[in-house]
C-alpha cells in the first residue's frame, strides 16, 4: 500500500488516471472523477450485482461469506461447501491445483495476476512463492470469500479487487506473471455482439499490455480435440461433442439446445499458438497434464507420447479394479499408436493442457 492506502498498481479502469481515498470506503479517479466503492477494504470496480456460479447460487454464496465471517472459511467451507459439493471444498482447500506454478521462475519479488481468481486458492498458493498476488475477481460474494480467506490467514501479499480483465484497474507493465486458470473459454461472454475469436483476441491483447517486458502468461484450459470430448465430456456449453463441431454447426446446436450461440471456444494447439501470437506472444509452449488443468497431478510435454502412455497406464492402475469404461477405451486406443505416430498426435489427443508463452524482454508500451 502506498501512504493513501491504496494500491500501488490499482488505477481507474475508465481512464488510467490516478486513484485517491475520497471519504469513507470510497475511492475517487483524479483524472475522470469516476468514484469506486472500497467498503472494508477491497476495491470495487465493476457490477456488485453481478454473479454466475456453475454450482452455489448467490444466495447460498452470501451465506457461505455470513458463515466465513463468523466461524471462519475454513469451516464454512466444510459445513456449507462440502455437503454438496465434496470435490469442490476439495478444490478450495488444496493448493494441489497450483503445482503448474513449478512451469516458471518464480522469484521472491515477482507480482501475480491471478486472473478470475475465483475462491482463492491459487492465489494464496501463489503468494508463498511470490511477492505480491493480486487476485482479481468479477463475482463480488466470491471476492468477498478472497478477502477474508486472506484476512484470516494472515496473508499480507494476497490483495483481492472486484474486477474485471475487460476493464482491469490496473497498471501496465506491472506484472511478471499473469494466470489464466479456466478463464480464456469463458471470455466469449464478455461482449456478445462481437466474435469469440475476437473477444479472446482483444483480453489476451490486454494480459500483454498489463505483463513487463519479459513477462510470463500462464493458461490452463481443455484441448478442444482431446481424447475426452470424443467420448463424450461434457464441453462448456453444457452439451456434448460441441467443441468438436465446426464453429457453424455448434452455434446451431447450442442456439437449438440452449437458446444461444456457442461461446465458450477451445482450440487446439495449432489455434492455442495463432492466437497467442496474435496477441503478441512468443516462447509458446505446451504441456499436457491429468486428470485436469485444475487438477494437475502429472505434467509433462505435450508432444511426448510415451510418456501420455505411461500416464494412463498409471491412471487405469490407479482405479483398479474398476476404472470407467471411458478410461479403459482411451487407454486402449492410446496403447495402440505406434511410437512414431503417438508422439505427432500426442498434443491433440491430451484432454487439458497448461499453456506457457512469453512476452518478449524488448517489448514495451508505445
Amino acid at each position: 500500500m502506498n501512504q493513501t492506502g491504496i494500491h500501488p498498481l490499482l488505477c481507474c479502469p475508465a481512464c488510467g488516471g490516478e486513484l485517491e481515498s475520497s471519504r469513507a470506503e470510497t475511492l475517487r479517479c483524479r483524472g475522470c472523477h469516476e468514484y469506486f466503492s472500497a467498503r472494508e477494504g477491497l476495491p470495487s470496480f465493476s457490477d456488485p450485482e453481478s454473479y454466475w456460479g456453475e454450482e452455489f447460487n448467490l444466495e447460498e454464496m452470501k451465506a457461505i461469506n455470513a458463515a466465513a465471517l463468523k466461524d471462519g472459511w475454513r469451516v464454512a467451507v466444510r459445513q456449507r461447501v462440502q455437503p454438496k459439493s465434496p470435490e469442490r471444498a476439495e478444490y478450495i482447500e488444496g493448493f494441489f491445483r497450483s503445482d503448474w506454478r513449478f512451469l516458471f521462475p518464480v522469484e521472491e519479488d515477482w507480482k501475480i495476476l491471478d486472473v478470475g481468481a475465483g475462491w482463492g486458492t491459487l492465489s494464496c498458493a501463489l503468494a508463498e512463492i511470490s511477492g505480491e498476488v493480486i487476485a482479481l475477481e468479477s463475482a463480488l460474494e466470491r471476492t468477498r470469500f478472497i478477502h477474508h480467506r486472506i484476512k484470516q490467514d494472515a496473508i499480507p501479499n494476497v490483495q483481492a479487487i472486484h474486477g474485471t480483465l475487460t476493464t482491469p484497474p490496473l497498471r501496465s507493465s506491472s506484472f511478471d506473471l499473469i494466470a489464466l486458470n479456466g478463464v480464456l473459454e469463458w471470455l466469449g461472454w464478455a461482449d456478445t455482439s462481437r466474435s469469440v475469436p475476437s473477444v479472446q483476441l482483444e483480453h489476451l491483447k490486454t494480459c500483454w499490455r498489463l505483463l513487463k517486458p519479459g513477462g510470463w502468461l500462464y493458461l490452463g484450459i481443455e484441448n478442444r480435440f482431446g481424447i475426452s470430448s470424443w467420448l463424450g465430456a461434457m464441453d462448456h456449453s453444457y452439451l456434448r461433442y460441441t467443441s468438436l463441431l465446426p464453429r457453424p454447426l455448434a452455434h446451431a446446436v447450442t442456439r437449438l439446445k440452449r437458446n444461444h450461440t456457442y461461446r465458450t471456444y477451445t482450440y487446439s494447439p495449432f489455434g492455442y499458438r495463432k492466437i497467442l501470437a496474435k496477441a503478441g506472444f512468443g516462447n509458446i509452449e505446451f504441456y499436457a497434464t491429468l486428470p485436469t488443468y485444475s487438477r494437475p497431478v502429472y505434467i509433462w510435454p505435450a508432444e511426448n507420447g510415451n510418456a501420455l502412455k505411461r500416464v494412463v497406464k498409471i491412471l487405469l492402475q490407479e482405479k483398479q479394479p474398476a476404472p470407467s469404461s471411458k478410461l479403459a477405451l482411451a487407454a486402449n486406443i492410446i496403447d495402440k499408436f505406434p511410437e512414431g505416430a503417438l508422439s505427432k498426435t500426442a498434443p491433440f489427443l491430451v484432454p487439458h493442457l497448461l499453456i506457457v508463452a512469453r512476452k518478449a524482454e524488448d517489448d514495451r508500451l508505445d
